[in-house]
């Protein structure tokens, strides 16, 4: 009884706890934004968005500088005019798409299951990579899921001429952000269809949403193609079939085993009690019927990695794993599903269940946030090899994913003394990709690079200093320098930071021109 009791008290008060969920998440991502430096990807999402207006970003686009559409570096160009400071106003449009996917969620799930399940449901989103990782990074995956969840909430709301137009304009909002978009509206058509043939009746302004939100793509197709063409077919990453389960594991930032485990929890709470109309209880077959387009909805945006998957392959494209994020939709809405139907103690379980999770991830957030500021990348590295000596010698960075952040962040006195060393053919022949190289290459002009060919460095440099530590970057300097017969000496090494004095020897390969 006190169970029920205290469930009718938070069902009272749902609204204002969803406020106060919301608030808390997005003070939590200028808090994660004021203390994390930018990653490579953020500084080029800065690269890009500070050109000079949309004929600039459109310009460096072109040149394969960054594969999002126009539209992310126009909002991300807004969102630098709202702080002072950089690190947070260059993730202002993130943060601010997490409290937004919590509302819509709450509100889309408050009507169709309940007020208690809304909120378990918005809690959920708190364990999602969303939440996790993607808030306070400069990138378009968070707000994509926002995008996805007002779209929901859209179509939940049809026929509504109002909420018609804005199905339509938040479904080409998100093209215009996001290429991978377009899988993400192919749930909307098989719902609209589904509609359609069980209904019997031709919703012509949804089907004109439905069209509009992928035109973006038409335009910005140039922009694809050209990005495509310049990285060729060896991108850095390939996702293969055997990947697909451990998508679902990494949506909820844990393992492949728990991940699919909640998706097939989500797909038996869609499923479900449909089979159990259909096969016990014949007297709600109708009331099922009227539901099924919402159902396929649902059930299409929680397989978007398999959709995702198939079409990248008939179309000879690559995916990975946060372009199709918006499935975590999906999966929350599956299990706001089972919630709804939960008795009250096994829902308090489940409440229970949730929130010590999120708790024990937010603590642990807290108890590691210091002064409010960004640590230097590039301070510590700068003082490694600076007691290492030989303050002559230049400092090749091996890894092209650390190089970007190590000079974004270094002291004047330094940016031009680390360099990188392109040679995409030796990095297809080392790593099977030269995207890494032919990324920095197309930087020039935009970002200031040191960026020389291998073979005319070794030529010009008998000796250098090489410095490495354990990011993953698809290395292949040293493999080369190994053929090579180069002496690599270590000079000093500390935690997982290695610098080698480098000697080219005589009558190298590099060194006789070849």
């Amino acid at each position: 009884m006190q169970i029920v009791q205290a469930r009718e008290r938070l069902e009272k008060n749902a609204n204002l706890l969803i406020f106060l969920l919301a608030v808390y998440a997005g003070v939590r991502g200028v808090v994660g934004a004021a203390t994390q430096a930018f990653s490579i990807d953020e500084i080029i999402t800065k690269m890009v968005a500070t050109q000079p207006g949309l004929k600039g970003i459109w310009a460096a686009l072109l040149k394969s500088v960054d594969s999002a559409p126009p539209g992310f570096y126009v909002i991300e160009r807004l969102g630098l005019d709202l702080a002072s400071n950089l690190h947070i106003a260059l993730r202002i449009p993130s943060i601010l798409a997490v409290p937004i996917t919590i509302t819509c969620v709450f509100l889309y799930v408050k009507k169709r299951d309940g007020a208690w399940a809304a909120l378990l449901c918005s809690f959920l989103l708190l364990s999602t990579a969303q939440f996790r990782y993607f808030m306070d990074i400069a990138r378009p995956y968070s707000m994509i899921v926002a995008c996805f969840a007002f779209a929901l909430l859209c179509h939940q709301r049809l026929p509504s001429p109002w909420w018609t137009v804005l199905l339509a304009l938040t479904l080409a909002f998100a093209q215009s952000i996001h290429y991978f978009a377009i899988l993400a509206i192919l749930p909307f058509w098989l719902s609209e269809g589904t509609f359609l043939l069980t209904r019997r009746q031709f919703r012509w302004a949804v089907w004109f949403a439905l069209i509009v939100g992928p035109l973006p793509l038409l335009f910005f197709w140039p922009l694809l193609s050209a990005f495509k063409t310049y990285y060729g077919g060896h991108y850095w990453e390939h996702f293969a079939a055997a990947d697909l389960a451990r998508a679902y594991g990494a949506f909820f930032w844990t393992t492949t085993g728990i991940g699919v485990g909640m998706a097939a929890i989500a797909v038996t709470g869609v499923i479900g009690p449909r089979l159990w109309i259909r096969l016990v209880d014949s007297s709600q077959a109708e009331v099922s019927r009227q539901d099924l387009a919402e159902d396929v909805l649902v059930l299409g945006i929680l397989a978007l990695p398999f959709i995702a998957f198939v079409v990248t392959r008939v179309m000879h494209g690559e995916m990975l794993e946060r372009h199709i994020i918006p499935a975590i939709l999906g999966i929350v809405l599956g299990l706001g599903r089972v919630f709804s139907r939960a008795n009250a103690k096994a829902f308090t379980l489940l409440t229970i269940f949730v929130l010590s999770g999120v708790g024990v991830v937010e603590l642990s957030f807290w108890r590691s946030v210091h002064p409010l500021n960004v640590s230097s990348l590039t301070a510590p590295v700068e003082e490694f090899v600076e007691k290492a000596g030989h303050p002559e010698l230049p400092v090749v960075v091996s890894n092209g994913i650390t190089y970007v952040p190590l000079v974004y962040y270094a002291s004047p006195a330094w940016k031009h003394r680390f360099v990188f060393l392109d040679d995409p053919e030796k990095a297809l022949r080392y790593t099977r990709t030269d995207n890494v190289d032919k990324a920095l290459r197309s930087f020039v002009g935009y970002f200031p690079i040191e960026i020389q060919t291998y073979s005319e460095f070794v030529r010009s440099h008998s000796s250098f200093l090489l410095y490495e530590d354990a990011a993953p970057g698809l290395e292949w300097l040293p493999l080369e320098l190994s053929r090579e017969n180069a002496t690599m000496q270590v000079v000093s090494i500390e935690q997982n930071r290695t610098l080698y004095l480098v000697t080219m020897k005589k009558g190298s390969v590099a060194e006789s021109g070849r």
